[in-house]
Parts: structure tokens; sequence; C-alpha cells
């Protein structure tokens, strides 16, 4: 694939990045002075070596007039190569690798489209049972409830013994929660 190169935007004449998702600096001529002298400091393009941020996004730092700033290098390519019509605010890559910005897999999404895209894959899974951060419960004490239920004993009792309340067991013997658990169909 042709390698295609656009300036950034805000930085044109000192970055630029390409459609195969790299970034690199250009050639320049930094003028600087003291309180004696003024001098002249060139400095060589050359491709920037991305790091990766605490998500695993590949990203680099761009530096203009003493400033330095952190980008995400997807982002880069989006936002210098297509025009954002639609107004989405997320970059989703296409074949679920974050560190390949290339061009042809990355598109402009919705955050609801990426986290479908996301689950669709496969590349994150639905958070159920004591994976959900909300989860007051153990799969212990469910399979508790269930086996309390089969020998006949009452809700309120169950919910008492198990420490659940009475909502989460008759949601739970409903099969309306922890069904992954309980192989309890919805009914």
């Amino acid at each position: 694939m042709q390698e295609d190169w656009k300036d950034i935007l805000g930085y044109e004449g000192l970055y630029q990045v390409s459609n195969l998702g790299r970034v690199k600096s250009l050639s320049r001529t930094i003028t600087s002075k003291n309180q004696f002298v003024t001098f002249e400091t060139n400095i060589k393009g050359k491709i920037l070596s991305p790091g990766k941020d605490s998500r695993g996004y590949h990203q680099v730092n761009l530096c203009k007039e003493g400033e330095t700033v952190l980008v995400l290098v997807h982002r880069l390519v989006m936002s210098s190569f297509v025009d954002n019509v639609e107004d989405k605010y997320s970059v989703n890559h296409e074949d679920g690798n974050k560190l390949n910005n290339a061009l042809s897999n990355l598109t402009w999404s919705t955050r609801s489209e990426q986290m479908l895209h996301a689950y669709t894959k496969g590349l994150i899974s639905p958070k159920t049972g004591e994976n959900n951060g909300r989860c007051k419960l153990t799969s212990d004490t469910v399979l508790e409830i269930v086996k309390l239920s089969r020998e006949g004993i009452r809700n309120k009792d169950i919910a008492t013994k198990t420490g659940a309340n009475k909502h989460q067991v008759s949601s739970i013997l409903l099969g309306k929660s922890w069904s992954s658990v309980t192989n309890i169909n919805k009914r």
C-alpha cells in the first residue's frame, strides 16, 4: 500500500501523519535568542516512536512553541484523512487491534457503535455474575439459594439464611438474574 502523508492540523510544517498510522517530525530550523545573541538550530525530521497510553493505544508527543502535547495516533490519522461529517466522537479499530492505526482499519463511530462492535467481535464480554462490579452476591450464594428453594424453603427464609434480600432471591429463582450460574431460564 502506498504511504501518503498529510500535515497534522495545528502543526503544519512541523509534523505529518500517514495513512499507515505513522507520525513524523519535519526538518526545520529553530531560531532562539538570549540577551546577547540569536542562533539557529537545524532539526532533522524523523519518524516518531510511539508510546502506549494506559489503555494500550499508541500516542506521540507533539511540540510547538515550547509546549508539548500527548496525542493518540489513531485520532491523528482519522482527523487528518477523514472528515467527521456525522460529528462522531470515537474512532473504532475495525480489527480490534489498538495498535493497528492504518486508515483502512479505522472508522468514526459513536460510543455505542464502538461498544456494540467490541461485543460483536468478542473483544469484551458482558460483566455478569461476580465479574460485575455492582455484584452483591457470590456464585456459591446463588447456588445455595437454588438448593434451598428446591428443598421447599420459603423465599423469605432463604433470604434470611443467605444474606440476600427477598427480591434478589425471587429474581434468581425466576431466572431474571444469575441465569448463567443457575441455568434457570426466564419465565
